[in-house]
């Protein structure tokens, strides 16, 4: 079934140019598996521990469905459940991202995906192990709160636990029927995502279509609010410059590039070539010692690539005449004595 699921990733990424990215939707065990797949897994990594007919319910805190932190000797069957259901999903995750690079038609397309608990754990999907080895794009944070700043803690909390990848807020109101005080609350989360430290805002439509959230019905009002994307900031990466202007010179140079876009990756080449996703990456200054044609391109997860920028340096060394060479090969022997 990985095998499956990450080859359709990969069909719709190279089969659907147009998309902008592809979001997997929540994508964990909904409770402690017991399929024979874990069993059988359990069994391997623990040296024969059975899971079959045990339970650690009975224990209050081995109920929660977050995997981080789970006491192993108070769950003891719980958190080596908990433990290979995550193994199962970093191994499903792997495929899909190599599914994913290889067929993507659009270079940059962005595959996203949520859990159901701001940044923790839930059986299986583990956003911190996705951000840490590049499995995932942009990750969508789901804080359910009631109040803004609790949505303002939980959004500083994600973006200081998931810290390598782009994080975006969502927000829910399938409870301001339960709690109609809380209206504005999520009014202000939309517009508030931004200021916290998310890169955009997303909400789920789907579940409040035909609500009404102070006089509006929420479908059709919200797209309204600002933020609409990425936080009102430039979505080009600024183009990357060199250190020494293209030119004629007398001798090898070292040419040192930078880009003024935090996190951005610099790739280059130096056979006139136009830069892509498979150029050499820069992190230490090129020499230049034959006539060249230097190009770079910034990219990041996010924002589109920056422009091409192009130096052609012609490296001119002086030669001496066979005669010159000579009279210095002379002049050399005649130091020594």
């Amino acid at each position: 079934m990985q095998d499956y699921e990450a080859g359709l990733i990969g069909f719709i990424a190279k089969h659907y140019p147009t998309l902008d990215g592809i979001h997997i939707e929540e994508p964990f065990y909904t409770s402690q598996s017991y399929s024979p797949p874990i069993i059988a897994r359990v069994k391997a990594k623990y040296n024969g521990y059975d899971i079959t007919g045990k339970s650690d319910w009975d224990t209050v805190a081995c109920r929660g469905s977050s995997m981080l932190g789970t006491d192993q000797k108070l769950c003891p069957t719980f958190s080596k459940i908990y433990d290979v259901e995550r193994d199962v999903f970093i191994e499903f995750f792997t495929k899909i991202r190599a599914s994913f690079n290889a067929n993507k038609a659009n270079p940059n397309l962005l595959l996203s995906a949520n859990a159901a608990d701001d940044y923790r754990p839930v059986h299986g999907f583990d956003p911190r192990y996705m951000s840490d080895n590049n499995l995932l794009d942009w990750y969508v944070a789901q804080i359910n709160t009631i109040s803004l700043s609790a949505f303002k803690s939980g959004v500083e909390r994600v973006n200081r636990e998931v810290n390598d990848i782009p994080v975006v807020p969502v927000s829910f109101i399938t409870w301001t029927s339960i709690f109609p005080d809380a209206n504005q609350a999520f009014i202000d989360e939309v517009s508030k995502s931004c200021e916290y430290g998310g890169k955009a805002e997303f909400i789920f439509a789907y579940a409040w279509r035909n609500k009404i959230i102070n006089g509006i019905t929420a479908y059709e009002g919200l797209h309204n609010l600002s933020p609409s994307s990425l936080c009102g900031k430039s979505t080009i990466i600024l183009t990357p410059t060199f250190s020494i202007p293209e030119g004629t010179y007398s001798s090898a140079q070292n040419i040192s590039i930078s880009t003024s876009t935090t996190g951005a990756i610099i790739r280059y080449t130096i056979d006139g070539t136009t830069p892509d996703e498979t150029s050499p990456i820069y992190s230490i200054p090129i020499l230049i010692s034959s006539n060249t044609t230097l190009k770079a391109m910034a990219w990041n997860k996010v924002y589109t690539p920056s422009a091409i920028t192009t130096a052609t340096y012609t490296i001119s060394i002086p030669t001496q005449n066979f005669a010159d060479r000579i009279i210095a090969i002379i002049k050399y022997y005649l130091n020594l004595t």
